[in-house]
């Protein structure tokens, strides 16, 4: 910006978006290094769209000019995310848990969005007995350790968009080892003659 016959004049400058929501004032901010300006534009999050941006520029007589310019925002894909994720779990051994999560997406339906998971110890969480349920923005895992099996395995959750485009939940599943009963194996009903001794055979075992 200059003025021919005053090229050190001081401008008051101002700017405004006709769509604030698309930029608020706020985040229109401008910058000077002698007679050079420069108006730094931030568009609010998540948002797009085209609208015209006015810059008025007055100088010390009170003259202004007005230009403008059209600001093209275009849309990108967001990530889905966890708005509530799974933290660590700690259960005891031959028990079933289910957590639940909150998933999202900018531009996805929540009930488009898609849930899957893996662990990463089979002897601990096997993946083909992992459970996922619920609907929309409410969900659950449902968790079923290895019968007898005690340890820990990192397990992930995976939300996926309509793009493609997905995130992932990381936690620790640590199952607690529990005192088991011994068993005993199966015994046959059995007849016997009167005053005849017998012997029955049978097994005992014990997990741990």
């Amino acid at each position: 910006i200059s003025v021919p016959n005053n090229p050190l004049e001081v401008f008051q400058l101002s700017a405004v978006c006709d769509d604030t929501n698309l930029v608020s004032a706020t985040n229109l901010t401008f910058g000077v290094i002698g007679t050079n300006y420069s108006l730094l534009v931030l568009p609010a999050t998540n948002m797009f769209g085209t609208n015209i941006i006015t810059v008025c520029a007055t100088d010390s007589f009170g003259l202004t000019t007005v230009p403008s310019f059209v600001l093209g925002v275009q849309s990108v894909n967001d990530y889905p995310s966890f708005i509530v994720p799974v933290g660590d779990q700690v259960i005891s051994e031959d028990t079933t848990v289910t957590v639940f999560f909150e998933i999202g997406d900018v531009e996805t339906a929540d009930t488009n969005l898609v849930i899957g998971g893996r662990s990463y110890n089979q002897s601990v969480q096997q993946d083909n007995v992992l459970g996922f349920g619920g609907s929309g923005r409410q969900r659950y895992i449902i968790l079923h350790p290895v019968r007898n099996q005690h340890g820990t395995a990192l397990m992930e959750i995976r939300v996926r968009d309509e793009a493609g485009v997905r995130s992932t939940n990381l936690f620790t599943l640590t199952v607690v080892p529990v005192e088991d009963r011994p068993s005993i194996s199966f015994i046959d009903d059995v007849t016997v003659s009167e005053d005849a001794p017998l012997t029955v055979s049978f097994t005992v075992s014990d997990v741990e």
